[in-house]
């Protein structure tokens, strides 16, 4: 979970280097572009079910706290969600055509940057409460069951 949080973060970053590169030659731009847009609508919606599917169901109820980040954690997901949405727009568009990043770039940069303040705050409370306690309050076979349904979402 946390090396999936690594690549939101990188891939945040990388949607905020695209539109701050608006004169960049065509290649470029349309690589960078695609990988945002595939990493934002392929990737990241693996990761929220695998959050809100098998994560959130195992740990809802055991604390008033973690339940309020639970609530929290799936609240953002949705919250996220147009932007999220948005930002695949804009780096389909540039993928398409990146001549047309000049014209994108200022929305793109502004989507791109809200996401990653965003994101930041919603890891980090993750990290700080939830992830936790997948290692202290879910047993080792709960923690197996997991994996396997992460892993099963990624075939």
């Amino acid at each position: 979970m946390l090396e999936c949080h690594g690549r939101i973060r990188d891939f945040a970053r990388l949607a905020c280097d695209v539109a701050a590169s608006p004169e960049a030659p065509a290649a470029p731009a349309r690589d960078a572009a695609g990988r945002v847009r595939r990493y934002f609508h392929e990737a990241l919606p693996l990761h929220v079910a695998d959050e809100e599917l098998s994560i959130l169901p195992r740990l809802q109820g055991r604390a008033p706290d973690l339940d309020r980040a639970l609530d929290a954690m799936r609240g953002e997901h949705a919250e996220h969600a147009p932007d999220v949405e948005r930002l695949v727009a804009l780096c389909g568009a540039v993928e398409a055509d990146p001549g047309r990043l000049a014209g994108l770039a200022g929305e793109l940069g502004a989507v791109a940057s809200r996401l990653s303040g965003l994101f930041e705050a919603h890891l980090d409370g993750e990290e700080r409460l939830v992830f936790p306690a997948i290692g202290s309050l879910l047993d080792d076979a709960e923690r197996g069951a997991v994996l396997a349904e992460l892993r099963g979402r990624r075939r």
